[in-house]
């Protein structure tokens, strides 16, 4: 089954400086995830080059990544897909 969820953003939150959270994303307007459900190990690969396909052809502008949306074994080297410093308001 595949799955895309859209998540309109703005509003409040994007008048929050993204250094102030942990949360960069604050200047996009749109985000989403898309994933695939499926029972059978073996068709992953169908599935994941649907999801890849859907996701590169949504994509738009600047590349970014909302770190819970990653699977685990993306999230190494993610970091460099967050725009900004998001969380450095809170640290002491």
């Amino acid at each position: 089954m595949a799955v895309a969820q859209l998540r309109v953003l703005g509003g409040a939150m994007s008048r929050v400086p993204a250094e102030a959270t942990a949360f960069a994303h604050r200047g996009r307007r749109v985000m989403v995830a898309v994933g695939a459900v499926y029972e059978h190990p073996d068709e992953a690969a169908v599935h994941e080059a649907w999801v890849a396909g859907f996701a590169a052809a949504l994509r738009q502008g600047d590349p970014g990544v909302y770190v819970n949306f990653l699977a685990t074994r993306v999230r190494r080297g993610s970091a460099k897909l967050i725009p900004g410093q998001p969380g450095t308001g809170l640290r002491r």
